[in-house]
């Protein structure tokens, strides 16, 4: 089958169309107000493997949790997966996200719900020594999402959700969109960028909540030694989040005899965060993930669990 015009430009100019992708997105979150956005879960992050790893994970991500770090890397998979992610988060809160992700020859598609929960919410109408009563707060997105393999080295992809929060008797609900490429440029190199969070929501007591516009860069180098018995990789990304200063992170990967595997993770210009650590076990079909990511100011200690299963 001959090939479409557009498909064949963007084969032969990959590498100028990443660049030029990587710019504008830069610029979107550069000119976006610098209001204080809310909808905070949506920029914790999911994937016990990406979160160990310090959240540099723009470039590496590939399956099910491509739908929510970087849609491109649904292009990238192995046939169809099952992903459950739990997330014990600070001050009893907690997150759960599920994904179901399907590879193709010529790309991928996923379909994914993502939860926050959060419990012993004190009521006030005044500054009284006792609340009136205690609540709680939900925070809901849906979606799916679709990447195309442009060529051997280019993927493009994208995502929409909606969004849904409940905080004591007031809701609202809207929507966003994501999109982001990733670009192999060495066999052993990969590079990737994307653009979260794009939308609007509804009016919640009295004012639209600000949406967390987010801009991701990274790269990610894969090593092996000749026999193979180990393997890694190491990832860096640079991020820029509505309403925050810029921050960077470092991560990395060693895996021994393709199953056991231990990470790490390095950030910087985050208030609270400065490293993370995790193991993983890979065994067939089924991956099984933990992270650590401790907080500072006395904050606590999170624990993360994820799950894959590959159909």
């Amino acid at each position: 089958m001959r090939k479409r015009p557009f498909y064949r430009w963007l084969k032969i100019n990959t590498a100028g169309v990443l660049v030029t992708l990587m710019l504008l997105l830069a610029g979107l979150v550069e000119n976006v107000p610098a209001q204080r956005a809310g909808l905070a879960f949506l920029k914790i992050g999911v994937d016990a493997r990406a979160m160990a790893m310090g959240n540099a994970y723009t470039a590496l991500v590939q399956g099910p949790t491509a739908l929510y770090w970087n849609p491109a890397g649904l292009a990238q998979g192995s046939g169809l997966a099952v992903f459950i992610h739990h997330n014990q988060w600070l001050f009893g809160s907690s997150s759960e996200f599920l994904a179901l992700q399907s590879t193709t020859r010529s790309g991928g598609w996923g379909v994914y719900a993502h939860s926050f929960f959060v419990d012993g919410i004190e009521v006030r109408t005044a500054a009284t020594p006792e609340p009136l009563a205690e609540t709680n707060a939900l925070f809901f997105a849906v979606g799916g999402g679709y990447a195309r393999r442009i060529s051997d080295r280019l993927m493009v992809g994208g995502a929409v959700k909606y969004l849904y929060q409940k905080i004591y008797v007031e809701q609202a609900g809207g929507w966003a969109v994501d999109g982001g490429v990733q670009y192999r440029l060495t066999e052993n190199v990969q590079l990737g960028a994307a653009v979260q969070h794009v939308g609007n929501m509804a009016v919640l007591d009295a004012e639209a909540t600000p949406l967390p516009v987010t801009g991701r860069v990274g790269a990610a180098w894969a090593w092996a030694t000749p026999s193979a018995t180990w393997s890694g990789v190491v990832t860096a990304d640079a991020v820029a989040i509505q309403g925050q200063k810029p921050g960077a992170s470092v991560g990395t990967e060693v895996v021994f005899a393709g199953q056991l595997a231990l990470r790490g993770g390095l950030l910087f210009g985050y208030d609270s965060r400065r490293w993370t650590a995790g193991v993983g076990f890979v065994k067939q079909r089924l991956q099984i993930h933990y992270a650590l990511v401790p907080f500072t100011a006395n904050l606590g200690v999170t624990h993360q669990f994820s799950l894959v299963v590959v159909l």
